[in-house]
């Protein structure tokens, strides 16, 4: 599935929905925070993140919302930030500030504070520390 033909792989009801969230300009703050990795926050019944990862030819490899949609592959968040970065393109652009600061911010990090972040990270995110153990991460 690509940005260029995802309608063909989502439930009608679902892209009506998502286009609608996206037409009402509720997709904000998308970030680019390394190339192909976008996050965006949907705005909603809650404040919704979506993160998306795209190969270079903008196909969808990797989507996922923190939303508790469980009646299909994708939901109307992700469909929102699908129309909001083909239309607006973002995939072909460049960072955004706030991913050159955290790469930046990384690649500054001694290994002991990187330990320190990921303990951190664990502790309070049993979804990653288990991604972790499986080898995901």
């Amino acid at each position: 599935m690509t940005l260029h033909n995802f309608e063909k792989y989502v439930e009608r009801k679902i892209l009506d929905r998502g286009y609608d969230y996206y037409a009402g300009e509720m997709v904000e703050e998308v970030e680019q925070l390394e190339t192909g990795y976008f996050s965006a926050v949907v705005l909603g019944s809650d404040e919704y993140t979506v993160n998306v990862r795209l190969a270079g030819n903008q196909t969808i490899i990797e989507s996922e919302c923190d939303c508790p949609y469980d009646w299909g592959d994708t939901c109307k968040h992700e469909v929102a930030v699908y129309y909001y970065l083909k239309n607006s393109k973002a995939y072909q652009k460049k960072l955004s500030k706030a991913g050159m600061d955290l790469m930046i911010k990384i690649d500054d990090m001694t290994t002991d504070e990187l330990k320190t972040c990921l303990h951190h990270i664990f502790k309070r995110d049993r979804e990653w520390r288990e991604a972790f153990l499986r080898d995901e991460i």
